[in-house]
């Protein structure tokens, strides 16, 4: 599926959702001068795959023009090959044509060959040469090329840009039965398209319903959205209105249950209030939402339906900082059902709101309601914390120290770890060294290497937590201590399962469609593949190994993650599949950055397998994009700030930019924070704004500073990257154990 035809681009930025890393063990790479002799010729070729991985490309094509400038013909060939592929990913398409038919003269029918031809398709198309696109990308087909599906979504993506609707709906023959779920969705795609070009919206409509079938979440919206519209076009009104109802129930919040409301309306459809109604909140029409919703209470309705209309306008005012209004509406909606959907979460919120205001004594009642009447909910565990925190916020040390030393006991190692650093925290405040000590070694004994293990830790040491250190390389692997571990849980290795994945057409065509350079789809479905074998720890093992070693680290790690949770282990699994799972990546890159701008460089990639998970291409909703997640504008606003000024927006897609700007924008919170870690990682992700008003609140305590943050994605964040450290500390620095100090 290239990247740049209109009529694929949201199948494409949907792959690029699902996507989840790349990487590999490469440092900047910088062109050498060449000289005649097989030794440089090969260092050009690992020169330039590592200069094009960093994503300095006008290095890669330079180091691909001398080694296809050679006097040897398999050096020539395979320069020509590297050559084009660059240029046609990063560079000029019509630049590309004359060494990627160069590249198929000398390598023939060979697989460098076929993917030659494949790339050559790939520029033709982007040049619109759309009848030899399809012509290349059938000789691909033809010649058994492992990427036969995508080639064939190629194919007949070239023919609908022809105008040749019905050629291209035969070229999706095969992909629309395709065993990948992923090459199967994408051709349900296609075929729509194609079909909507002849006016058969019946069939297109079909398409979208079978392409929902297959996704999940926003894409399922989003596929159910276009068959709503594909069956209104096709007069099939009755149809299209139960659709788009089936979006405002089932995904109020998507971008498509926005567009369901606005077509609803004007079709004069009736809606169900109370859906419609909460459709309106989550689509942030409050208005709208509220006159709903006030509409259904007149209507005397059920009790549970008056419950769930109150409790969302409760927070509607809420959000519009009507506070007793929505005080009195949460109390009022819980009253309604005591049982009801989200009578929970009405005692929830409005115990929240109580301690927003500050009113800490009613607050502290509120959530003390919350766990006697929800004690098994999933915030009950929040709820017991809360009571005591309310009581230390209000100066009321004994009462917090009697909430949490309940809590201490409870059987969640997290919960009982948290009460007990708060109760150390209190023991220090009263100068009871020895009391502090022993909370502080009980909260680390329940949670090595969690978050609050972590922190009792560099508590009961009374050292600072550093973010500068020295550079990093990454150890040798002992993968036979990796087998021998494998061995003793999992039992030998069964014979032909790792065959068995690699003949499957996603990992086939994966594998395929990463030599070809392709940066989104082999994520996907690489991906899918793993899940497939979830439950095959032998398997995921040499995934994990076979992915790390063609730079598809997010992968590895994936695979890695789901062979730990199989075997139940993290910290007593060998350090080499460790290793797997907390990846350091553009060492090279990394270090530099680091050293220029006083950080750790384990820090930097603490932050990169939460931000990105070594995925250069990743990108969010809000815009933030590569490895780093940098928007665009906070991008420009450093690069102005660091003199980089050949910077755009699309460089951010470039590791060696992207790991520059990210580098530094850490570092200009850490400033802003006095080189605390968790200032700095609150700013990250929730801006410096919110980072200096949870500061004022909470003052220079790291810990108060961390309950503080009210950005639930915030608080998950710091957590993580806290986490990511210390792992990376012991797995890279020596360490004995996962720490935030430097042992």
């Amino acid at each position: 599926m290239s990247l740049r035809s209109g009529t694929r681009l949201r199948w494409a930025a949907a792959l690029l959702a699902l996507g989840l890393a790349l990487a590999l063990n490469a440092g900047s790479a910088l062109s050498s001068v060449w000289q005649p002799g097989g030794g440089q010729q090969a260092d050009l070729a690992s020169l330039g795959a590592a200069a094009e991985r960093n994503g300095d490309y006008a290095a890669a094509e330079a180091d691909y023009r001398l080694l296809a400038a050679s006097s040897d013909p398999g050096q020539a060939a395979t320069g020509s090959l590297d050559l084009g592929r660059v240029l046609e990913r990063h560079g000029s398409a019509a630049d590309a044509v004359a060494p990627l038919q160069a590249a198929i003269a000398a390598l023939g029918s060979t697989p460098d060959g076929s993917r030659a031809t494949f790339l050559l398709g790939e520029a033709q198309l982007d040049l619109k040469q759309n009848d030899a696109a399809a012509a290349s990308f059938q000789a691909y087909i033809a010649a058994g090329g492992p990427a036969a599906g995508e080639a064939a979504l190629e194919r007949a993506a070239a023919f609908q840009a022809a105008g040749a609707y019905q050629q291209a709906l035969d070229a999706l023959a095969a992909p629309l039965q395709a065993s990948s779920s992923v090459i199967r969705a994408a051709a349900l795609q296609a075929s729509a398209a194609a079909h909507e070009q002849f006016q058969d919206y019946p069939d297109a409509a079909a398409d979208e319903q079978a392409l929902a079938a297959l996704t999940t979440g926003s894409m399922r919206a989003a596929a159910l959205g276009e068959a709503a519209r594909l069956l209104h076009l096709a007069g099939n009104d009755l149809d299209a209105i139960a659709t788009w109802q089936q979006i405002i129930a089932a995904y109020p919040s998507s971008a498509a249950a926005g567009t369901a409301i606005d077509r609803l309306q004007a079709l004069g459809a009736s809606t169900d209030s109370l859906l419609l109604g909460i459709a309106q909140f989550e689509q942030d029409r409050a208005r709208d939402a509220a006159a709903t919703l006030r509409g259904l209470l007149a209507s005397s309705p059920s009790a549970d339906a008056a419950a769930q209309a109150t409790y969302f306008i409760a927070r509607i005012e809420d959000r519009a900082d009507q506070n007793d209004a929505a005080l009195s509406d949460y109390a009022a909606a819980f009253a309604l059902a005591p049982n009801g959907v989200d009578a929970a979460a009405a005692l929830w919120h409005r115990a929240v709101l109580l301690s927003e205001l500050k009113r800490y004594a009613e607050a502290q009642q509120a959530f003390s309601s919350f766990l006697q009447q929800f004690p098994r909910d999933g915030d009950a565990s929040e709820a017991a914390f809360q009571v005591g925190w309310m009581a230390y916020l209000d100066g009321r040390s004994l009462d917090a120290a009697a909430a949490w030393a309940g809590l201490a006991q409870s059987s969640d190692a997290e919960n009982a770890a948290r009460a007990e650093l708060w109760l150390g925290k209190l023991a220090q405040g009263q100068d009871d060294t020895a009391g502090a000590a022993a909370h502080f070694a009980r909260a680390e004994a329940l949670q090595p290497g969690d978050y609050y293990g972590l922190r009792a830790e560099a508590l009961a040491s009374g050292a600072a937590v550093a973010i500068s250190g020295d550079q990093v390389q990454p150890p040798s692997a002992d993968w036979g201590a990796v087998e021998s571990w494998l061995a003793r849980w999992a039992g030998a290795e069964p014979a032909g399962q790792f065959a068995a994945l690699q003949s499957a057409q996603n990992w086939r065509e994966g594998i395929e469609l990463d030599a070809l350079g392709w940066m989104v789809t082999p994520n996907a479905l690489l991906s899918d593949a793993l899940l497939a074998v979830a439950q095959q720890p032998w398997t995921l093992y040499r995934a994990a190994r076979a992915l790390a070693d063609r730079g598809r680290t997010n992968l590895a790690l994936q695979a890695a993650q789901e062979l730990l949770h199989l075997a139940g282990a993290r910290l007593d699994a060998p350090a080499a599949l460790l290793r797997l799972a907390y990846p350091v990546d553009y060492v090279d890159l990394v270090n530099q950055d680091a050293a220029r701008y006083g950080l750790d460089p384990l820090l930097i990639e603490a932050v990169v397998r939460q931000e990105s998970g070594f995925n250069p291409v990743a990108g969010s909703s809000a815009g933030a994009q590569g490895l780093l997640q940098l928007e665009p504008a906070t991008a420009q606003d450093v690069a102005d700030a660091v003199g980089l000024t050949t910077y755009s927006a699309s460089d951010l897609t470039r590791p060696l930019v992207n790991l520059q700007l990210g580098s530094a924008f850490l570092a200009q919170q850490a400033k802003a924070g006095g080189q605390d870690l968790t200032w700095m990682l609150a700013a990250y992700n929730g801006g410096g704004g919110n980072a200096t008003r949870w500061s004022k609140q909470s003052g220079s305590d790291p810990d108060r500073f961390y309950e503080t943050v009210n950005l639930s994605e915030t608080r998950l964040y710091i957590r993580l990257v806290t986490e990511n450290y210390a792992m990376y500390l012991f797995l890279y620095r020596g360490a004995t154990h996962p720490t935030l100090l430097r042992l």
